[in-house]
């Protein structure tokens, strides 16, 4: 069987393949339906402690300030948020409870993977605040969520992915290297997943097309969020960069995309990629540390 499609078929039918928590297809369910009552909603998040308090926070945030009262239920929260607003709080939170059931293959730096995840997720969110982009929140959760194919096939093929990684520590980029063995990328693969999961459309798309392979860097995408993911997955790796000279050229083409993309100022992108290591290390302590000692943090400093 040809490789790429043994890897289709098994993310579509391998029981090895967790379903996502029954949080997000319960509250997936419920938004869907037209008369439903938002105590209702209510109701299923109040099942779950961590999860009432990220709904809360995100009713808090400073982009309903407006409101002028500090939001103190549930209810209020999802009458505030909207039901699209709760389905992206609620998926990014469901995809942080399930990734311990994915933590198999030793050899995958999960942490790693973690940590880049919440920091594109951080990234994503300044960039939406800055160029107006209409939902924060769900550009951080296309941010948390956009290499979920990387953690995927690192779990469903682990001796293949061990050449993917000795691949790329000999200087090949991620996207080549799982070409050369997989026939596919971590972005289709994680299309697959998605679709499994029953991710909203726009968040498949994002997962996709996240690398804009066929795009130039002046090109804007189809879908704005694709545009913010890519600079905010550029940003996060920025921030582990040791070499200097490389850390300025990315620099360059980070500040260089994002100006033809969005508009942003230079030293605006600047200011996004200094403030990344304290958001990520926030989002770290809000989200729960995946075992990283906070320790391993300090030294990514820009």
């Amino acid at each position: 069987m040809d490789v790429k499609l043994k890897i289709k078929t098994m993310v579509e039918t391998t029981q090895d393949l967790p379903a996502m928590p029954q949080v997000w297809l319960k509250i997936r369910e419920l938004t869907q339906q037209p008369d439903v009552a938002v105590r209702t909603i209510a109701n299923e998040i109040l099942k779950d402690q961590s999860m009432t308090t990220r709904l809360l926070k995100a009713a808090n945030s400073s982009k309903y300030v407006s409101y002028r009262k500090h939001i103190t239920t549930v209810t209020d929260a999802v009458m505030v948020l909207g039901f699209s607003e709760v389905r992206n709080v609620v998926i990014g939170y469901a995809f942080y409870k399930m990734m311990d059931q994915l933590n198999k293959n030793k050899q995958f730096d999960f942490k790693a993977f973690w940590m880049h995840s919440l920091t594109t997720g951080a990234a994503a969110r300044m960039i939406a605040e800055n160029v107006q982009y209409v939902s924060t929140e769900e550009a951080f959760v296309a941010g948390l969520l956009h290499d979920i194919g990387k953690l995927v096939i690192g779990q469903l093929m682990l001796q293949e992915y061990e050449a993917v990684q000795a691949l790329m520590n000999n200087g090949m980029q991620d996207i080549e290297a799982e070409q050369e063995i997989f026939h596919v990328d971590h972005q289709e693969i994680g299309r697959w997943v998605a679709e499994r999961w029953y991710f909203p459309e726009l968040l498949v798309h994002v997962i996709s097309q996240h690398h804009r392979t066929e795009l130039e860097d002046r090109e804007k995408s189809l879908f704005r969020l694709v545009d913010i993911i890519s600079v905010a997955n550029d940003m996060a790796h920025l921030i582990v960069l040791e070499n200097k000279q490389e850390l300025m050229k990315r620099i360059y083409a980070c500040h260089h995309k994002s100006f033809y993309l969005f508009g942003l100022s230079k030293d605006r992108c600047l200011d996004i990629v200094r403030e990344l290591p304290a958001l990520m290390r926030k989002e770290m302590a809000d989200f729960g540390s995946a075992n990283i000692q906070m320790s391993e943090l300090e030294s990514l400093v820009i």
